[in-house]
């Protein structure tokens, strides 16, 4: 065994009251108290114990679950390996997933997850195939312990602590990076990780002197462009930087490739089954076609773009190792890729919810500037009736959001006097995107995708008995001469640049009041009074009470940008309407003429009028043949 120590810090996050204090004791000292008081900030353990060939102190920080004390947590999660999320199976409230947002602001990617059920030792009605289909969402391990009994505590914390397992390690030569002033060349020791390809001064090192990312991205090859011998090289991402090294011999080179080649496929969220390849899964396509109207991010008035394409989790975190990226074009605001890429030959698609598409601008001596993000969710995909196996074609400009962080070169974005948000008001352009989805499980597909989406809580299943099988297609036309007025604009006259946006809500019959969970909303449209939505068709009834609406009420928006946007009027309609152009009027008093909204309304199944009438007869017919039930009673 290494005589070497490794420090690895722990932190147990939850909610108050799932055992968290207890799981540390348990531990720690192999001990259960029963009159454990709530912790206040953090309280902190240590442990020494030895694991496979290593030997460690695990630092354990057990943080406050209470509301209170929630601001306080996150001074503790800085520079920890590994967090441990605790819930109680028998209180299914406690199973709280924004405690993991917390966490993500302030650990790095590569930390270790867990997802615990404690107190398993009583008796619970909890499915724990929630917590376990959480976890491989968010790349952990999902565990049910119990600090009284000891069930799976050693386990658990064994799990967390234990470092990536090594593919392969040894000596080879690394040649300098080419922006060295002298090219040389020097014996390093490398080990392989799943996802990682780190190199250390020398083999008793504990930190590694670089980590070299590896994904599904990553090319390896047994050539290389320098002309040296036995010399393999390692490109990271298509934007990265070329990593050359030297083996000693041509079968430990090829070893080495080899061994590069799996760990970049191997990582926490590509779970290997065996093949590679997820059987009978789903194919996402996407080519990022151009981009038009960037932002010059350089003093010479132009960028330097490229994209970078990243699957989201359910949650809108980022899925490891997923992000791929277009090659970079020179000086250009109106830049053409044409770069095809393809998702889910690794991973499963239902485990994703969006797409992020950044525009970048490349810089060759400070860090690259994120100018614009677009975000795609997969419910923007729809069946292609025509074939089982293949989604109809997405093919659209997409307007570009400001960028996801506020690191931004000053010089041409903000103008003199300029803050960030009116730079967040300005148009970031537009990008060009085509995409399908294909292969053998998409129905299945689509199922999950409409069952996530629009899945009943819990209390509009038990509220729903006298539901029926009617639904209300609304489709949104277009809209014409809409006026919207800037209030930056000194002139005060109607502009042009509108981007509409028409919001979708049902209203109750008798109260008028907006219906849970019927909102829908188009896409945007740029720059236009009268704008076309293309393919805003709408099912409402598919979780409220369909027969309670009598109004759909449709509103037209201006979107200034991601986080402003403008009614510009509204309009009612009742449901007995086929189709028409209605008028908008604005929200002011005296409410004044807007434009106009043409919506198409289909009813399928029966009316309220036709439900009454219905329900009617039947009662009529039940009392009836009651009476004459009694009518006929024999005589005794």
């Amino acid at each position: 065994m290494d005589e070497v120590g490794i420090d690895r810090k722990i932190v147990i996050v939850g909610c108050t009251d799932t055992g968290k204090t207890s799981l540390t004791i348990r531990y720690c000292q192999n001990n259960f108290n029963t009159l454990t008081a709530a912790t206040i900030g953090a309280s902190f353990m240590q442990k020494r114990i030895a694991l496979d060939k290593y030997k460690m102190t695990l630092q354990i920080w057990d943080t406050a679950g209470q509301e209170r004390f929630r601001s306080m947590t996150p001074m503790y999660y800085r520079n920890a390996k590994a967090a441990i999320l605790v819930f109680d199976v028998t209180k299914e409230d406690t199973f709280e997933k924004g405690w993991l947002s917390d966490l993500r602001k302030y650990v790095t990617d590569d930390i270790v997850l867990a997802v615990v059920g404690n107190k398993c030792d009583l008796p619970t009605a909890f499915n724990f195939a929630l917590a376990e289909a959480f976890a491989r969402e968010i790349g952990a391990t999902a565990h049910q312990t119990s600090a009284q009994t000891g069930q799976g505590v050693t386990g658990l914390f064994d799990a967390v602590s234990r470092p990536p397992p090594v593919l392969k390690e040894g000596y080879l030569t690394k040649r300098s990076k080419d922006a060295a002033l002298v090219t040389n060349w020097r014996k390093r020791y490398f080990r392989l990780v799943p996802g990682e390809l780190l190199y250390f001064e020398s083999k008793e090192d504990l930190e590694p002197r670089r980590r070299i990312q590896l994904g599904l991205d990553t090319v390896v090859s047994l050539n290389n462009d320098q002309g040296y011998t036995l010399c393999l090289s390692v490109k990271s991402s298509p934007t990265s930087e070329v990593f050359y090294v030297q083996a000693t011999t041509e079968a430990e080179k090829k070893a080495w490739v080899d061994a590069l080649f799996d760990a970049a496929r191997f990582t926490k969220d590509v779970v290997r089954k065996g093949s590679s390849v997820v059987q009978g899964g789903v194919l996402l396509n996407i080519r990022v076609v151009q981009a038009k109207g960037l932002i010059a991010a350089d003093t010479s008035g132009t960028s330097d773009p490229y994209v970078g394409v990243t699957l989201l989790d359910k949650n809108a975190f980022p899925i490891k190792h997923t992000t791929q990226k277009t090659n970079i074009i020179d000086k250009a605001l109106d830049p053409v890729w044409n770069c095809d890429m393809r998702f889910g030959d690794k991973l499963d698609l239902n485990t994703v919810g969006a797409i992020r598409f950044e525009i970048i601008d490349h810089d060759n001596f400070t860090k690259d500037d994120n100018i614009g993000v677009v975000t795609v969710p997969l419910g923007c995909f729809k069946m292609n009736v025509a074939s089982a196996t293949s989604s109809e074609t997405i093919d659209h400009w997409f307007h570009i959001d400001p960028p996801l962080t506020g690191a931004r070169p000053t010089t041409n974005l903000i103008a003199f006097g300029q803050n960030e948000r009116q730079m967040d008001e300005r148009d970031h352009g537009e990008l060009h995107l085509i995409m399908n989805l294909k292969g053998a499980g998409l129905p299945d597909f689509f199922r999950n995708l409409e069952l996530r989406g629009s899945s009943p809580t819990k209390h509009q299943l038990t509220s729903s008995l006298d539901e029926t099988d009617n639904r209300l297609e609304v489709t949104v036309v277009a809209a014409k001469d809409l006026v919207y007025v800037d209030p930056k604009d000194p002139t005060g006259q109607p502009t042009n640049a509108v981007n509409p946006m028409c919001e979708i809500t049902l209203l109750d019959a008798k109260t008028h009041a907006a219906m849970k969970n019927e909102l829908f909303r188009t896409v945007v449209q740029f720059k236009t009074i009268s704008p076309v939505f293309p393919d805003a068709n709408f099912v409402c009834g598919r979780v409220a009470d369909i027969d309670r609406a009598g109004y759909v009420k449709a509103t037209l928006y201006h979107v200034e940008n991601a986080k402003l946007s403008v009614a510009l009027g509204s309009v009612e309609v009742d449901l007995n309407t086929v189709a028409n152009w209605y008028p908008l009027y604005s929200h002011a008093s005296p409410p004044a003429k807007v434009g106009e909204v043409r919506l198409q309304l289909l009813l399928i199944g029966e009316t309220r009028g036709e439900k009454e009438q219905r329900e009617q007869i039947k009662r009529f017919v039940q009392s009836n043949t009651s009476q004459a039930h009694i009518h006929t009673q024999p005589l005794t």
